[in-house]
């Protein structure tokens, strides 16, 4: 069978057949019209006809061929966007047409870190005797950092402190235009924290053209 026909009409080969299918996992069923609150095999098959699939066999051996596969989920906060692929595909056409002469794509979010371990999985002594996350006596403070990363370059420019708000994000942008003195435009793609969009930081910039 030739590469172009495993996934006709939607997707030409494997890879974009499995990143599509990511994409769906990772929203909320009700977001394709679907009961629950976890995606089920039922629920997927009937979200994704497009894979001419009649079977929860057949799917279960379709998401092994495309490596997806039943995972122990971790504590995750995620804001729901309905325009999620639809930003996804206006990032990848700017990304990928971009004067790299005058223009800059950059990639930014925030991180918290702790003073100490969180519990996790580690090896122990079968029984009762659980492995130990040992704490020191200090308190459990939180490090925050932010930052922009170039796509093509691999730059990374950032800030950090306790606190990220509008003024760290402002000495960010502005700490982000020294990084890139020749660029007449800078693009950055971002979460839909609504620190990014608050007036109070907006005004302050120069005038920018939002999407």
């Amino acid at each position: 069978m030739g590469e172009n026909l495993l996934f006709p009409p939607q997707y030409p080969n494997q890879e974009e057949a499995s990143e599509a299918l990511l994409h769906i996992l990772h929203q909320a069923p009700k977001e394709y019209r679907q009961t629950g609150t976890r995606w089920k095999l039922q629920t997927l098959l009937r979200a994704c006809q497009w894979l001419c699939l009649k079977s929860l066999a057949g799917l279960c051996q379709l998401l092994k061929r495309l490596r997806i596969c039943w995972k122990r989920a971790r504590a995750h906060v995620h804001s729901p966007d309905p325009n999620y692929v639809k930003k996804l595909a206006s990032v990848k056409v700017n990304f990928l047409n971009l004067d790299h002469e005058t223009s800059i794509f950059l990639f930014q979010d925030e991180f918290t870190f702790y003073r100490q371990p969180s519990l996790a999985w580690a090896y122990e002594a079968v029984g009762k005797q659980q492995p130990l996350a040992e704490l020191g006596w200090r308190s459990n403070l939180a490090w925050r950092i932010a930052a922009t990363l170039n796509g093509y370059t691999g730059q990374v420019t950032y800030i950090q402190g306790y606190h990220i708000g509008i003024r760290q994000l402002l000495q960010l942008y502005q700490q982000t235009v020294l990084t890139y003195p020749k660029a007449k435009m800078i693009y950055i793609a971002q979460d839909n924290w609504p620190v990014h969009y608050h007036p109070d930081l907006c005004v302050a910039l120069q005038p920018q053209a939002w999407k």
